[in-house]
């Protein structure tokens, strides 16, 4: 009888098997293998949570800070922060716009106190007025924690590597729960690292020197890569959200550590047709400084005031400004006077009139110009004239010359 043999997945040596299960030479080759496997996926899981763009904009938030404490520890705050995180980058179209930044409400500049990166003292605004607002804030806003009670060990200066950050924040929270916080999140490198390690393990002759790689900007890297495999290098940017979505999303989230926001869910849902118009007008504008100030100049107060409640202002002070927005008439659409149609013989006709834009003499005298035009074409028989009314300064336009037995039928308009 012919034994049967297969080689051992721990040390790669033959060994005779029994049963066609049977993976391993010994049973501590099965747990050696069974724990280097584990350590091969942490090492991994590691590495992702090391080079993801969260942690790297983590690292650049305690530099600003001065120190690794103001991160949250536990797994159900990191979620909440990593969600934060990843809408606003949707608020800014993932790239595609810088209009919207994530906003400490107590900030992280303070000589006493220092604000935390939970996602309560946290918001989603406009980057402009983040940067004019600075260090400014809101008595009782935010999470903060006492510089008094900072660790010197977990210190960070502005000047120091993010590299070094990073690994201070490993130690920080635990090289184990590393890995754990890595699948919990879905981390990945970010794309720039990605790139570059492919471009580490490529052969291709056109890699340059690793120096070289590391000074060139994500794109070429991106564009490098692109040219040895022959596949693009291009993606559809997904859309972000306007402003006024933005607002409602952070009303919501705010309103769980501050109830009173519930009030102003509602009036800001009634004023949104109101003001998205303004929004896309602000959206599209044309590129010139004076185009965009002109767009921006109705949007001014109320971008403001939503600046202002999200980082601890007041909710009475905030709908007095959205309540400017329902009764301003400068933001009301203007409604055409009535318009009411007539027979000849002034006899005024049942169709019920429609309210549209605002029509001028000068606009009447266009439009029986145009209609003079479409009618030389299509009815070469039939030709618009002017009568005179002796009740109305105003000429009256008639479409349509009319005929003998249609006198009382002709319309006109009289306003």
């Amino acid at each position: 009888m012919q034994l049967k043999t297969k080689p051992c997945r721990f040390c790669n040596q033959l060994f005779e098997f029994k049963s066609a299960k049977a993976q391993y030479c010994t049973e501590a080759h099965k747990k050696q293998f069974q724990r280097a496997r584990s350590k091969k996926l942490d090492d991994q899981r590691k590495y992702r949570f090391s080079t993801s763009a969260f942690i790297y904009y983590l690292a650049d938030s305690c530099r600003r800070s001065g120190t690794i404490e103001v991160l949250p520890k536990t797994l159900s705050e990191l979620e909440k922060l990593f969600s934060l995180y990843k809408f606003s980058l949707k608020s800014n179209g993932y790239g595609e716009d810088d209009q919207f930044s994530l906003c400490h409400i107590f900030p992280a500049s303070h000589p006493h106190y220092v604000g935390t990166m939970h996602a309560e003292n946290l918001t989603v605004s406009y980057r402009d007025l983040n940067s004019s607002h600075s260090n400014g804030f809101i008595a009782g806003a935010g999470h903060k924690i006492s510089r008094f009670s900072l660790s010197p060990k977990w210190m960070v200066g502005k000047e120091d590597s993010k590299t070094s950050v990073v690994a201070k924040i490993i130690e920080y929270l635990g090289e184990e729960y590393t890995a754990t916080i890595a699948v919990k999140l879905k981390l990945q490198p970010a794309r720039r690292q990605a790139v570059l390690d492919w471009l580490a393990s490529c052969s291709d002759d056109r890699v340059p020197a690793l120096a070289e790689r590391e000074a060139m900007t994500t794109a070429s890297l991106t564009k490098l890569k692109a040219e040895i495999t022959g596949k693009s290098a291009g993606y559809a940017p997904v859309a972000g959200i306007n402003s006024n979505d933005v607002f409602l999303a952070e009303l919501k989230r705010l309103s769980q550590h501050r109830p009173d926001l519930q009030r102003v869910i509602e009036p800001w849902l009634e004023a949104m047709p109101t003001i998205l118009p303004l929004v896309f007008d602000l959206q599209w504008c044309g590129k010139s400084q004076s185009e965009h100030n002109s767009a921006l100049a109705p949007l001014k107060a109320l971008r403001e005031a939503q600046f202002i409640l999200l980082h601890g202002g007041k909710v009475k002070d905030f709908l007095i400004v959205l309540n400017t927005y329902h009764t301003s008439e400068s933001l009301v659409l203007p409604i055409a006077p009535k318009v009411v149609p007539v027979f000849k013989d002034d006899t005024a006709s049942q169709i019920e009139p429609t309210r549209s834009a605002i029509f001028l003499s000068e606009d009447f005298a266009e439009l029986a110009a145009l209609e003079a035009a479409f009618d030389s074409i299509v009815h070469p028989d039939l030709a618009p004239f002017i009568i005179d009314d002796d009740d109305d300064k105003e000429p009256i336009f008639e479409l349509y010359k009319p005929k003998e037995k249609q006198t009382n039928h002709t319309w006109r308009f009289k306003l």
